[in-house]
């Protein structure tokens, strides 16, 4: 089975967002990230992580 994109197709450019999130901003448990946008129309993503720094641990 093959795909072709249909022609009206919008390439999407990869892109990288970080966004360093202070320590006590996490509780234990469940926590909820909300993402939004401040301009621009819209974003793809396939792919969300949340990552400790390294020399962070505690």
């Amino acid at each position: 089975m093959s795909f072709d994109p249909p022609s009206h197709e919008v390439l999407l450019r990869k892109t990288i967002v970080e966004i360093v999130l202070p320590r006590d901003a996490f509780v234990a448990g469940e926590n909820v990230l909300t993402f939004g946008k401040s301009e621009g129309s819209w974003h793809a993503y396939d792919a969300v992580g949340v990552f400790e720094p390294p020399g962070s641990a505690s």
